[in-house]
């Protein structure tokens, strides 16, 4: 059993890396990218303001009078198995948080190319996730633009996708195929100007907000030899926080 769960965990790391798929198809969707397009992943610029406005997804979102836009059904997300997490929410009492866009509570970047794996969570007027599978991940093609998106495809869920999703009414804990240790928490609040959403996970050792995660990899006699992923994250005060995960 633990040779086999190591093995799962490889093949998403692998997966992850093999993720470049074919150029953005003639029906496939296209929209406004949540965050500036950036080269370089120390100085991606990703985080929103503290009052996010709407949920979207890569499709086309309705929007509610008087509240944030409504996501598609969640029939367009990945399918994944609820199960418990226990993640914790640290508590903030003297400072608030800043949000992120609900479009993209998070990212992966990779050495490869610029192209990036975004994960976005469907939200109701209230702000609550929406459906059984709300966070689901698509490609921004920074390749092509910096406003090109396209689906993961289902052999690219192996390494990009997640596997579970737990729905509580303000969070939602998930855990990704690649990183099965370390589950995120994702909390939407609702705010004046929009619902407020953050990711949490632990980082160098405690609860942080969680942002990005960047993969290196190299090439191998058949498959890329992932040599690191580095996980960024920011604690309550603001400060950017690192972990380095070595694979060597």
């Amino acid at each position: 059993m633990r040779i086999a769960q190591l093995a799962c965990g490889t093949l998403a790391v692998v997966m992850m890396v093999l993720g470049l798929a074919p150029g953005v198809s003639a029906d496939g969707p296209s929209v406004a990218p949540p965050v500036a397009a950036g080269s370089k992943p120390a100085t991606r610029a990703g985080s929103a303001s503290s009052g996010s406005t709407a949920a979207s997804s890569v499709g086309n979102p309705t929007r509610s009078p008087g509240g944030p836009a409504v996501a598609p059904s969640a029939a367009e997300a990945p399918v994944a198995d609820a199960a418990a997490s226990t993640v914790p929410v640290p508590a903030c009492a003297e400072c608030e948080e800043p949000g992120r866009d609900p479009r993209s509570v998070f990212f992966v970047q990779r050495n490869k190319n610029r192209n990036e794996v975004h994960y976005g969570i469907r939200l109701d007027a209230e702000c609550r996730p929406v459906g059984d599978d709300p966070v689901y991940n698509y490609w921004l093609r920074l390749k092509n633009g910096p406003n090109v998106t396209e689906a993961v495809s289902f052999f690219q869920q192996a390494g990009y996708g997640l596997q579970r999703q737990t729905v509580a009414p303000e969070h939602v804990d998930v855990v990704m195929r690649a990183l099965p240790k370390r589950p995120i928490r994702i909390v939407s609040t609702p705010r004046r100007d929009g619902c407020r959403v953050i990711a949490y996970m632990q980082i160098a050792g405690a609860e942080r907000r969680f942002e990005r995660a960047y993969v290196f990899a190299e090439d191998g006699l058949v498959l890329p030899k992932v040599r690191y992923i580095d996980l960024f994250g920011r604690a309550a005060d603001g400060r950017e926080v690192h972990e380095h995960l070595s694979f060597d």
